[in-house]
């Protein structure tokens, strides 16, 4: 499974993704750095993706890449309460 800052990266970088999704320069840094990408913006990136030929961003994708963050983040709060 790739990551957050793999999209990133494939696509062109913070810049190149804000540009992609419409927003500003800083909203998509901390997309990266958060390694959260909005569901609201999955089908923009794939389009986008799919016209550069990077099949490996898919819907699935980033829906795997965001259940994994979401489970990291629950066992570390889980982790840090004990």
């Amino acid at each position: 499974m790739r990551t957050v800052p793999e999209i990133f990266d494939a696509l062109g970088g913070p810049l190149e993704v804000a540009r992609i999704l419409d927003v500003k320069n800083s909203t998509a840094t901390e997309m990266k750095r958060n390694e959260s990408i909005g569901v609201q913006y999955w089908r923009a990136l794939v389009d986008h993706a799919k016209s550069k030929k990077i099949a490996w961003i898919t819907i699935e994708e980033l829906h795997d890449i965001t259940a994994d963050t979401i489970k990291k983040r629950k066992d570390a709060k889980a982790k840090a309460s004990k």
